[in-house]
């Protein structure tokens, strides 16, 4: 046998409330998720961001560093470009001075007639 339920007015207008409230509940939920669902991608979002931003960081230390290694290569350079010239300017000295000397025995040996 069926249950057959008699509708009064009172109980058709309950049921249909009953309905409604269904209803919003159903509506109240799918507005959260979506709402979880937004929080949730504008969190992915940020953290995407956050991440860009350290990669960014990250390559901007990179440059920095390889800059400074730049520098400190050319000032080595510069600092051996100077000391070869010093030595240069030793040898150079030297060789005059010998020269100079040299100059001056064969000088004298010949005024005092030592050849």
């Amino acid at each position: 046998m069926y249950n057959v339920t008699i509708y009064t007015r009172n109980n058709f207008i309950y049921e249909e409330e009953e309905e409604k409230k269904k209803e919003e509940e159903v509506e109240k939920k799918e507005e959260e998720e979506k709402e979880e669902e937004e929080k949730k991608e504008e969190e992915e979002e940020e953290e995407v961001k956050k991440e860009e931003e350290e990669e960014e960081e990250e390559e901007e230390e990179v440059k920095k560093e390889e800059e400074e290694e730049e520098e400190e290569q050319e000032e080595e350079e510069k600092e051996k470009e100077k000391e070869k010239r010093r030595k240069r300017r030793r040898r150079r000295r030297r060789r005059r001075r010998k020269s100079r000397r040299r100059r001056r025995r064969r000088r004298r040996k010949r005024v005092r007639g030592d050849y």
